[in-house]
């Protein structure tokens, strides 16, 4: 009884907290400096560097293994 008569004074939200959040403009829909040209992250390998071997043995060449591990570290900074 004690439980719900605390409960009955606190005010309940009408939308969870999600909900009320995704009204604003999020921040991903603003334009990135990548995506308007001005900057340009990369892989800035040393040429001794060599392929994942794990690649190479699957057939690509260095420059397709290298392209690869581009690929890949772009999908984690995004």
């Amino acid at each position: 009884m004690a439980a719900a008569a605390e409960g009955a004074g606190r005010r309940q939200r009408p939308y969870p907290a999600a909900r009320r959040l995704a009204v604003g403009r999020p921040a991903c829909h603003e334009p990135a400096l990548e995506g308007l040209g001005l900057l340009r992250a990369d892989l800035d390998r040393e040429p001794f560097w060599q392929p994942p071997a794990g690649l190479t043995s699957l057939g690509l060449t260095d420059d397709e293994a290298w392209s690869s591990v581009q690929e890949l570290l772009r999908t984690v900074r995004n």
